[in-house]
């Protein structure tokens, strides 16, 4: 099971891109889980599409030079992003897209209580 402690432990770990997409572990994607989720890249544009995401979703086809990391779990597969991870399952279609929290500063905190309209 992949807790909120893994995810932001693939975020720390994960936060760079590789410096080649050869890196990348892409056969992970092409065991059972490409079946699930129709998975197809464009070696000419360098991207890569999943067919189990709505055409209309900003996850449905993405760069490959935009992904850090691609890890195999027990039942998910994971793409990590900067700013997000795609897991797709193994067995099935079903998709679970992780978007990373925002952290602001102490700075941007401070600046933001000044900017708020106060109430009289």
């Amino acid at each position: 099971m992949i807790t909120r402690d893994n995810i932001n432990e693939i975020y720390r770990k994960y936060k760079n891109t590789p410096e080649s997409i050869d890196e990348l572990d892409l056969a992970t994607l092409f065991d059972e889980t490409a079946i699930h989720h129709d998975i197809m890249i464009d070696p000419e544009d360098n991207t890569i599409t999943f067919g189990s995401i709505d055409p209309k979703s900003p996850f449905h086809t993405l760069p490959l030079d935009r992904i850090n990391a691609i890890l195999g779990f027990e039942e998910w597969v994971a793409v990590v992003m900067h700013s997000s991870i795609l897991f797709l399952n193994r067995k099935n279609s079903k998709v679970v897209i992780d978007i990373k929290p925002v952290h602001q500063s102490f700075g941007d905190r401070i600046s933001r209580m000044f900017r708020s309209p106060i109430a009289c």
